[in-house]
């Protein structure tokens, strides 16, 4: 007697799910991808896209001028797709979509709510830089989303998730450096972020030190191919500064207000003051990290779309107090952020511990021998140390006279 077999049900999301946070989210990443594929055949072959097709006939562990994974990349799209415009595009309109979506996603874990999250999104969305990178195939479309897909995972990090996470962030460096060796930059500006700030507790954990081998393992076969090549790429990279015209400070940091165009000005500005103010003191590395990068790309006369992939993190983080200031009647902050705005009201007026119970059966006012949940900038949640509980107190009538009898331990 065989046994019915019942038919495979597919569930469909609820009509809620299509208004929640992440579903605004994917409608924006949506039409940036939209947009980019609207327009993808408009313009001829970048020269570029003809390099990395004439590398993708010889692939190899790697390249004088560049790592291996863009030739892996356009060999796939060629083979797969052909070499029409469209199909090149394919990709880099689909990164572009991701570093969307992962900035709204990043403003949600600094507790912004849905407008916030929107907006740090369509910031992204409209920035100049990732709409003229994210239309043709080259490294820079994918070494943005790699630079914000690790930034994420260290903002999970850095609000106490789980630490096996850095293990996750070094494979995501491991495959950026097979796309583009400046990821070395934001793993420079990582290290001095870590050091001078409180995070530095993080370099004792395992887990950091393994995402840095996983990293090192995946980088290696383009490291041996340079040395058994007589190192290419070093040479390369140093007569590459000497074409460079290196500008100055201000002018350097007035074209990065340029590319991110100047309306996202205040939005991303105020995600780089909040890291430095108290709120934001688990995440203050990240402010120094942008402040290592943007003084070392000063200084070396790069070009002035290098720091643009750090750019996602400070939207993310600005999101929710710019919204906040510019139009107050918006509900800009989301549960976490709500709860860390309450518990900073409720601080002023808290009740004296040594306040007396109710009269009976009432519990004590808030006090240092009860877990007091304290909300902190960027949803996380920290419990203070629980002393030792006290013996409970029942009430008793002695002599005619009301008083307190200590229980034995077990009740």
């Amino acid at each position: 007697m065989s046994s019915l077999q019942t038919p495979m049900r597919i569930r469909l999301p609820s009509k809620e799910w299509f208004s929640s946070d992440t579903a605004i989210l994917l409608y924006i990443a949506a039409g940036k991808f939209l947009l980019h594929m609207l327009v993808s055949n408009q313009y001829g072959y970048f020269r570029d896209e003809l390099y990395y097709l004439a590398a993708s006939r010889r692939l190899d562990f790697g390249y004088v001028d560049f790592p291996p994974l863009i030739a892996l990349i356009a060999a796939l799209v060629r083979v797969s797709l052909g070499t029409f415009l469209p199909a090149l595009r394919l990709l880099p309109a689909l990164a572009g979509a991701g570093v969307v979506f992962l900035t709204g996603r990043m403003a949600r874990l600094f507790g912004a709510g849905r407008y916030a999250q929107a907006l740090a999104a369509l910031c992204a969305f409209a920035a100049p830089v990732f709409l003229g990178i994210n239309s043709l195939l080259t490294m820079d479309s994918f070494e943005q989303l790699f630079w914000v897909l690790a930034l994420y995972l260290l903002v999970r990090i850095l609000r106490g998730d789980d630490p096996r996470l850095w293990l996750g962030l070094g494979l995501v460096a491991g495959i950026s450096l097979n796309d583009k060796i400046s990821f070395l930059y934001l793993g420079l500006s990582l290290a001095v972020g870590l050091l001078i700030s409180t995070a530095r507790t993080h370099l004792r954990r395992w887990q950091l030190w393994a995402g840095g081998g996983i990293a090192l393992a995946c980088f290696a076969p383009y490291v041996v191919w340079n040395v058994v090549h007589g190192l290419p790429t070093v040479e390369f990279w140093g007569n590459y500064g000497l074409k460079l015209k290196p500008l100055g400070p201000f002018e350097y940091l007035l074209q990065q207000i340029v590319i991110m165009h100047p309306f996202t000005l205040p939005v991303w500005l105020s995600g780089l003051v909040l890291f430095f103010l108290p709120e934001g003191k688990r995440f203050r590395p990240l402010g120094w990290m942008y402040l290592v990068l943007l003084a070392v790309f000063t200084l070396q006369g790069a070009k002035i779309y290098f720091l643009a992939p750090f750019y996602p993190v400070l939207l993310a983080a600005g999101g929710g107090p710019c919204g906040a200031a510019l139009c107050p009647a918006v509900p800009w902050l989301g549960p976490a952020g709500r709860a860390c705005r309450d518990r900073t009201r409720r601080l002023a007026i808290r009740p004296s511990r040594h306040a007396a119970p109710a009269a009976r059966g009432g519990d004590p006012l808030p006090s240092r021998d009860k877990p007091v949940r304290q909300y902190q900038f960027g949803g996380g949640r920290q419990r203070r140390p629980t002393a030792k509980p006290r013996r409970p107190v029942r009430l008793g009538r002695v002599g005619g006279h009301v008083c307190g009898v200590l229980q034995p331990a077990g009740g």
